[in-house]
């Protein structure tokens, strides 16, 4: 099933990844998982999330330190 709009929880992970830096963050299905796709100091940067929040009230800080976790080793490599 493919989606055309993000849900909810996608678009605050677009705003998300756009307030830490990502430049034209979007959305991509591939696989089991949607990807954060965009650039970073003109490299390339993906971030596979889950396409729904787990339950736990802890999902969405998590994966914000992990998709700033993956910015810096963008930004190092």
């Amino acid at each position: 099933m493919s989606r055309t709009h993000p849900t909810k929880w996608q678009r605050e992970m677009l705003e998300y990844a756009a307030s830490i830096g990502v430049q034209s963050p979007r959305i991509e299905h591939g696989g089991r998982h949607p990807h954060i796709v965009g650039t970073v100091a003109s490299r390339p940067f993906r971030f596979v999330f889950a396409g729904t929040p787990r339950r736990s009230f802890r999902a969405q800080i998590n994966y914000r330190s992990e998709m700033k976790r993956v910015l810096r080793e963008v930004l190092v490599v």
